[in-house]
């Protein structure tokens, strides 16, 4: 019988939880030693690489746009004729909402492909 760190049966309880359970358990009683989690299965959710890099992206433009927000409008005090405020609205990391039935392009590229697969 399988047993918890806190000594009771671990039942039906899945065998990666049980795993990570004791992992963590080893890993606070021994300071000095590292612990290592081999072999106990992949993530629950595979990430495609198309998702990572597109999270990458928009992080690394935040971060461009973070740094060229910063340092202009250090440098737009020097300025006079250019709005502050419209600079940092323009550099602002917000997502807006989209048109609720599809950005425009998109759905000329999906019209034009229905068109041509059914023949209209």
């Amino acid at each position: 019988m399988l047993l918890t760190p806190g000594g009771e049966p671990a039942g039906n309880m899945d065998r990666t939880m049980l795993l990570s359970l004791w992992v963590k358990q080893l890993s606070s009683e021994s300071k000095n030693a590292k612990t290592y989690a081999v072999g106990m299965g992949r993530p629950t959710y595979p990430l495609s690489a198309d998702t990572a890099f597109a999270v990458a992206g928009y992080w690394l433009s935040l971060a461009l746009k973070s740094v060229i927000t910063f340092f202009g409008v250090s440098l737009l005090k020097y300025i006079p004729f250019f709005n502050t405020q419209d600079f940092v609205v323009a550099m602002s990391p917000a997502i807006d909402y989209g048109h609720p039935q599809g950005e425009l392009p998109a759905r000329i590229k999906m019209a034009r492909a229905l068109n041509q697969w059914y023949g209209s």
